[in-house]
């Protein structure tokens, strides 16, 4: 749910955000991201959350909410440094859907052509081969659909479904 959420308020508050008229047009855009980072914080136990909002270069809101620390009694602020965590991973995908905009590169290549170096034996003989797009979605050797079922993944399909070892 955390994560649908996230994706969710990423997705749809850029737009709301960015088709406003005017800069002082985003107070009510911002109120409402504030309201709903506080209730998320709650939803989700954190202890405490930041976030800002930018356009072009410049950060035209920030906001931080309850404790950095609980022990401490330490407030969060926008200036309080956190772990990346996964966020990592959105850095990792850009760069690669770039290099795949820039022709470089294409889903469906196989790793081991784009990385000569690479030598991973498959552990079972029906997976497919590892290529960009398996890599991305974190279906990188799955061989049959109930694996995915395993996962959550009920309704993606993916070449091979199906197969048996």
């Amino acid at each position: 749910m955390k994560n649908f959420s996230i994706a969710l308020l990423k997705t749809l508050m850029p737009l709301y955000v960015f088709a406003q008229k005017s800069e002082e047009d985003y107070c009510e855009a911002f109120n409402l991201i504030e309201i709903w980072m506080d209730a998320q914080k709650d939803y989700d136990m954190l202890p405490g959350i930041s976030a800002s909002a930018v356009k072009g270069d410049e950060v035209i809101w920030s906001g931080a909410f309850d404790l950095a620390n609980k022990k401490t009694g330490l407030s969060f602020s926008t200036e309080t440094l956190g772990s990346i965590c996964s966020i990592s991973k959105l850095f990792t995908s850009v760069a690669i859907m770039k290099l795949y905009d820039d022709g470089k590169l294409r889903l469906d290549d196989r790793i081991e052509d784009l990385l000569p170096w690479y030598n991973l034996e498959q552990r079972f003989t029906a997976s497919r081969l590892i290529t960009v797009r398996s890599l991305l979605t974190h279906s990188a050797g799955f061989a049959e659909r109930r694996e995915y079922a395993i996962l959550g993944w009920h309704g993606i399909s993916f070449p091979g479904a199906g197969r048996d070892y």
